[in-house]
């Protein structure tokens, strides 16, 4: 009676260790045996879309304010779009202002929001452009 149990234990546990060592093989079977009819258009939430647009806005208006807490939470708003655009949207704006009157903290998440696209040129000559201004005055 003990043995048939430690047998289906082991099996299970094996099985379970398959799955957890290769998860893409899980992915790529459960991507194939779903019906293309279930999957929805690219463009379909056309919500999501303006969402994103308006989250924008927001965190350029947030950007443009004179309060530093709320430059801080529009670069924060705009970190977490993870997205190129964004990006751009707070390059366009950190480019407007000298270096010099950037607060610390607005450059430190500036700098976090930067590092995923840090290899697409427009961000990585800013990020140079900082570090030589950095290395000048210390």
């Amino acid at each position: 009676m003990i043995r048939p149990a430690t047998r289906c234990i082991g099996l299970l546990a094996a099985t379970i260790g398959l799955l957890v060592a290769s998860p893409s093989i899980a992915q790529h079977t459960t991507a194939s045996v779903q019906p293309t009819s279930w999957r929805s258009p690219p463009n379909a939430s056309r919500g999501g879309f303006l969402r994103g647009r308006l989250s924008l806005s927001v965190a350029g208006q947030l950007l443009r304010s004179t309060d530093v807490e709320e430059q801080v939470r529009g670069a924060q708003r705009l970190a977490a779009q993870n997205d190129y655009e964004a990006v751009q949207v707070l390059l366009q704006a950190l480019a407007e202002r000298p270096r010099t009157t950037i607060d610390p903290r607005l450059c430190l998440e500036s700098i976090r929001t930067f590092a995923p696209f840090a290899s697409r040129s427009p961000v990585r000559s800013l990020l140079l452009s900082w570090m030589v201004s950095c290395t000048g005055t210390g």
